[in-house]
Parts: C-alpha cells; structure tokens; sequence
C-alpha cells in the first residue's frame, strides 16, 4: 500500500458516488429542505402576525389580571422578605428591601414596561431557583416552599406575557 492510498484501496480525496437511497431519503438541502424551512417560517411569520393583529392595546386605566397578580405577588413575597430581614436584626437591610419592592410595585401598577420586564426577570430567577432547589429539598417543608414558589410564580409569569404584548401594540 502507498502512502497515497487509504486501506480500503481507494486513493485519497477520490470520492465514490453515493449509493442510491431509498426512496424519499435524498438530500434536503438538494431536493427541497431549504423551500421546505422557508415555508415554514412563512407559515410562522404568519401566525405570529396573526396574533399580533388580534391585540388590542391597553386602555388608559386598564389593568389586566396577569398585571393585577403580579402586583399582589410582588407586595406578599416583598412583604416577607422585608418580615424575614427583620426578624434577623438587619433593620437597613429590611429598610432597603421596602423602597425596591414599593418602586418596583408602583411601576407594575403605573403598566411601565421595564418594571414588567424586571419582575418578570425575578420571577423566572425565582422560578429556576426553586426547581434547582427542589433537588436537594431535606424535608417536607423544603419540598412544600419549592413547588410552592413555583405554582405561585409560573401562571403569573404567564400572564404578563400577554401584558407586555399589549404594551407594545400602537395605539390604534
């Protein structure tokens, strides 16, 4: 055998024509594939555009239940941070904690979109935070305050999806 030549006997760099497949199996990128993905990011697109059209922008003084919820959420859980920090003596701390957690209320109440975007932010963190832990619960208790935070926190995390959609349709 010479340098030149692979062990199946074939010289290098000579390539083989390729077996017929069966019938069907060819290529995407030669028979189609490429027209095949571009139907369907058009039919995508035009889904996507679909539901966008059907938005109706938020009213004046509309507040919708995901943004309702998320108010009421952000205030028990702020509240118990702020109950927690102090029961622990760090009286600045707890101090901090009720400014952030009043501004952030506020700005969910007054629909502003980057107080939505922050909560909800803190709601997936709370949400991956939680399952992580789940892991390594060592108790009933444990296990209970995971899924607890998870099933409190994912349908309004849900919610303001929407919330946020509405927010950035033009007035019409």
């Amino acid at each position: 055998m010479s340098e030149r030549e692979e062990p199946n006997g074939g010289a290098l760099g000579a390539t083989e024509p390729a077996a017929p497949g069966p019938a069907g199996a060819s290529d995407p990128a030669v028979a189609g594939g490429a027209s095949d993905m571009e139907r369907g990011y058009a039919r995508s697109r035009a889904k996507a555009d679909a539901i966008r059209a059907g938005l109706q922008p938020l009213g004046p003084d509309e507040r919708p239940l995901g943004l309702k919820l998320a108010v009421a959420l952000a205030l028990v859980l702020g509240g118990a941070n702020v109950i927690a920090t102090l029961a622990a003596g760090a009286y600045p701390f707890a101090i901090l904690i009720a400014i952030v957690t009043a501004a952030l209320v506020w700005g969910l109440w007054d629909r502003r979109y980057t107080a939505i975007l922050l909560f909800q932010a803190l709601l997936a963190l709370t949400i991956i935070v939680s399952a992580l832990a789940l892991l390594f619960a060592a108790n009933t208790l444990g296990v209970l305050l995971c899924v607890g935070l998870i099933v409190a926190c994912s349908p309004v995390f849900w919610l303001l999806v929407r919330v946020m959609a509405r927010l950035q349709v033009p007035p019409r």
